[in-house]
């Protein structure tokens, strides 16, 4: 990653983790807010937010080794209702918004399912469902889940 795109993720991440805490304690301030949506795009701030609210996303989590993956229920852009987005990396997501948008023009530096997936995973717990497996549960749960979107 070039020093550009290390300053642009760390500034992501900061503007995630700091959203997320408000979030979490209940108001996120004007500032904040504006910095999302000058960052994001206030479309995409909107649909990461609805699939939060809506509990379309969430998270399997492995005990005892602490591996885990994202899912995000239902398309926002695609319309296909069942759809779910699996998300193994915080900067990777398989939907065509995220390959337009950030792969190819680099208009924005998360699709909606990976900032919802960030407010979730910064945000204590509080937002989104996590779903506890053993570790021999993990690859069973991570291939049926692959299964649904092949």
């Amino acid at each position: 990653m070039t020093s550009n795109g290390k300053v642009v993720a760390d500034l992501v991440d900061d503007l995630v983790t700091n959203t997320a805490k408000c979030l979490t304690e209940g108001e996120v301030p004007g500032d904040l807010w504006v910095a999302c949506q000058e960052m994001f795009t206030q479309s995409v701030v909107e649909k990461a937010l609805f699939l939060i609210d809506s509990r379309l996303c969430g998270c399997y989590q492995s005990s005892p080794s602490g591996r885990r993956f994202y899912f995000v229920e239902g398309s926002l852009d695609g319309g296909r209702l069942g759809h779910r987005t699996i998300i193994l990396h915080k900067h990777y997501c398989s939907c065509e918004s995220f390959h337009e948008n950030v792969v190819s023009l680099g208009s924005i530096p998360l699709c909606e399912h990976l900032l919802a997936i960030a407010l979730i995973h910064n945000g204590g717990g509080k937002y989104g469902q996590t779903i506890g497996i053993s570790d021999r549960e993990f690859a069973f749960e991570l291939n049926r889940h692959m299964e649904r979107i092949l």
